[in-house]
């Protein structure tokens, strides 16, 4: 995990038992890290190889006679060393006379046809848009690799250079045999002594066959010679091996665990990419270092985002067959995470589900139920729910419809609300009730209206305020306040009946007007008129009857002016003053009354009754 190709070539020779004197290492470049690099259905020494092929990094063996064997592992053409002594080879063709002993007595060279350019590419998940590329070489002869594997443009160009190489590594080959010993592979040699001048000249000793021959006698040929093969060496172009063969390939589809750190349900990296641990990973890790980031297929939506959790087991594709890219595909019950509803009771159920995380207890969930004549559609939100409609929302019910909120319930209308109730309505709240209309508000009943209030109910209108009843108006209280800053205004078409069973108390702080067109009657069990300034009676005709006693009193004067002033008592009729009393008329006329005492009078007084005792000035009627 997130290792270099050399590496993981340490380490595996490390573990296979070679000390790291043992390995000589001749790079000049650095490889990319690999996010993963898994050894499949293939050897260790194969998986190296492999890695090498995939680098461009050539190996040969060297070894002296008095120290062991080193692996060598280079990639650039200064790292190749002459052969053992004297770095020249000389060719021998004597014409059938003995070769020496380090004489090239074979010699042939070949020219092969290969690619001219080679042209890698990419996908890069970070940047979709952009194709990681790198280009090498010019022709019509082009070698397209794709996917290159490669992390950015900088390695994909060394990429391209690398392939290029290993494409024409047999570009110009040669072969030959000698008796020299001195032969090994990845040494050079200078090849000297042939007629074709263009033949000579330095070599890279690719490979040496050796053939040991055992004669009959010693005057027989040489016990020794080999075979080999030489590529040309001009010190500028290095000799790589071949194009990497073998790669694993997984075709089919495997399962796998969603792996990640102890203690956590979730882990994933921006693009929703999960860890993973695969079944043939012989390792054990379980932990977020079981694998590569592994991206996990969605639904085909634009916001779809169902993330694989922690111990779920998932389907597993992978890119191109490479073990190294694993792909979650979906979710995969088993014996332990087993499906959300019983089976095969709820096969006609299909849920989308997700638990609360961390620790779980709650689940957010759309459910379908395709039962016939039991059909529901679902949606439970384990905590806060947001529905939000860019156009028209229409929601049809068939039957009933019911919303229980236990907390708060807020409804914000910018625009008009219509409400339309078929049949009745109840609204009943527990506390108080607050509506505020900014414009105007229109109530129409089509029936009887009841408002009942248990206790206080206020009016309070800034405006003017009118109320029209077509039939009776009836209002009932214990006690009524009413207080105008302005005027009142009351017009009544019919009778007005006002009735209080305790008193009636008006208060005006000016004037106060009462026209009445008609009769006006008022009756009391007591009655009494106070008037803090002067009051004044003006009627057509003035008629007052009293059952009891009848007492006026005024505290200075007390005048009374008519045409025709009568008083008539059923029995007595007594004025008394502490001083005189004054009637000042023309003649004053009292009958059926006796008329005690001493008047004064300017004219005459007529006495209708013989038994009237009179002082000075009376006159009595026989």
């Amino acid at each position: 995990m997130d290792q270099s190709a050399t590496e993981i070539i340490r380490q595996l020779l490390t573990e296979a038992g070679v000390p790291e004197p043992s390995i000589a290492w001749r790079l000049t470049e650095a490889p990319h890290r690999r996010a993963q690099c898994v050894q499949y259905a293939e050897s260790q020494w194969a998986f190296v190889e492999r890695l090498l092929c995939d680098e461009g990094i050539n190996y040969w063996f060297e070894s002296a006679d008095d120290s062991e064997t080193v692996i060598v592992l280079a990639d650039h053409p200064a790292a190749h060393d002459p052969i053992a002594g004297d770095g020249r080879l000389r060719f021998q063709d004597a014409g059938g006379m003995a070769h020496s002993a380090s004489s090239l007595f074979a010699f042939s060279r070949s020219l092969r046809m290969t690619h001219e350019a080679v042209h890698v590419a990419d996908y890069d998940v970070e940047q979709p848009d952009l194709l990681i590329e790198g280009k090498a070489g010019k022709g019509a002869l082009e070698h397209y690799e794709y996917p290159a594997w490669v992390p950015d443009a900088a390695f994909a160009a060394r990429r391209a250079k690398v392939r290029l190489e290993q494409l024409q590594r047999w570009a110009e080959r040669a072969t030959g045999q000698s008796h020299s010993a001195r032969l090994t592979p990845g040494r050079l040699v200078t090849v000297e002594g042939i007629a074709d001048s263009e033949l000579n000249g330095d070599y890279l000793i690719t490979k040496v066959g050796h053939e040991l021959l055992q004669p009959r006698d010693e005057s027989e040929a040489r016990h020794y010679r080999n075979q080999i093969e030489l590529v040309a060496h001009d010190g500028e172009r290095c000799h790589r091996p071949a194009l990497p063969s073998g790669r694993p390939c997984i075709a089919g589809i495997e399962s796998a665990q969603v792996a990640g750190p102890a203690g956590t349900e979730i882990h994933v990296a921006e693009l929703g990419e999960v860890k993973l641990r695969l079944p043939w990973d012989r390792s054990g890790i379980e932990d977020d270092t079981a694998s590569c980031w592994a991206r996990s297929m969605q639904l085909n939506m634009d916001g779809s985002m169902m993330l694989p959790r922690i111990g779920w087991e998932v389907s597993v594709a992978y890119r191109d067959g490479s073990p190294d890219q694993p792909l979650v595909l979906a979710k995969l019950y088993n014996g332990t995470a087993t499906v959300p509803y019983p089976l095969p009771e709820n096969q006609a159920t299909a849920s989308l589900m997700s638990g609360t995380s961390p620790g779980g207890g709650s689940v957010n969930e759309v459910r379908l139920v395709d039962d016939a004549g039991k059909q529901q559609f679902g949606v439970q939100a384990s905590g806060d729910q947001g529905v939000t409609v860019g156009g028209n929302l229409t929601t049809t019910v068939a039957v009933d419809d019911k919303h229980s909120v236990k907390g708060n319930l807020t409804e914000s209308v910018k625009g008009g609300q219509t409400l339309f109730v078929a049949a009745d309505q109840t609204v009943t709240v527990g506390s108080g009730c607050m509506t505020k209309v900014a414009g105007g508000r229109s109530v129409s009943v089509g029936g009887v209206e009841k408002i009942g209030v248990d206790l206080s109910y206020a009016l309070d209108c800034a405006g003017g305020y009118g109320e029209v009843v077509g039939g009776l108006h009836f209002v009932r209280c214990n006690q009524s306040n009413d207080t105008l800053k302005a005027g009142l205004v009351q017009n009544i078409g019919g009778a007005m009946v006002i009735t209080a069973a305790s008193g009636v108390n008006e208060q005006v702080v000016g004037g106060r007007k009462e026209v009445c067109g008609g009769a006006r009657t008022v009756a009391a069990g007591q009655m009494e008129d106070k008037a803090y300034g002067i009051k004044t009676l003006t009627t057509g005709a003035s008629s007052l009857s009293v059952g009891g006693d009848l007492k006026t009193t005024a505290k200075s004067s007390a005048t009374i002016s008519a045409a025709a002033v009568s008083i008539k008592a059923g029995e007595t009729v007594v004025l008394g003053t502490g001083s005189d009393v004054v009637i000042n008329a023309p003649a004053i006329k009292i009958g059926g009354y006796r008329l005690a005492g001493v008047h004064k009078v300017s004219g005459d007084v007529d006495l209708d009754n013989t038994s009237t005792t009179c002082g000075s000035g009376t006159k009595a009627k026989s």
